[in-house]
């Protein structure tokens, strides 16, 4: 399996000799569940499942970084022996771009 959801959507500029003309998203965060990108795969029970972790990242916004390598916060749950979140998944075809 792969993480997260691949899609593809138009670029804004012509792609330059031998690119795609496309731009491919890896989703990894479903945070509006609104969406219709989330909405069929939520609906389907089987589609979902729990995803371990034993530490996980969120980005830091642009002015609560110290320098160019302070990208994210980092965070561990320590008060739970196999912390998870929920999640969805599709069955991949191919490699991932």
């Amino acid at each position: 399996m792969n993480w997260g959801f691949t899609t593809r959507r138009p670029g804004k500029t012509a792609p330059k000799a031998g690119q795609p003309n496309y731009v491919v998203d890896h989703w990894t965060n479903a945070r509006n569940l609104d969406k219709s990108m989330w909405r069929s795969w939520l609906e389907r029970l089987e589609q979902r499942c729990l995803v371990p972790f034993t530490r996980f990242a969120e980005p830091k916004p642009m002015a609560a970084r110290g320098d160019a390598r302070d990208l994210n916060y980092w965070f561990t749950v320590n008060e739970t022996a196999d912390p998870c979140f929920a999640g969805v998944w599709k069955p991949v075809e191919g490699a991932r771009e």
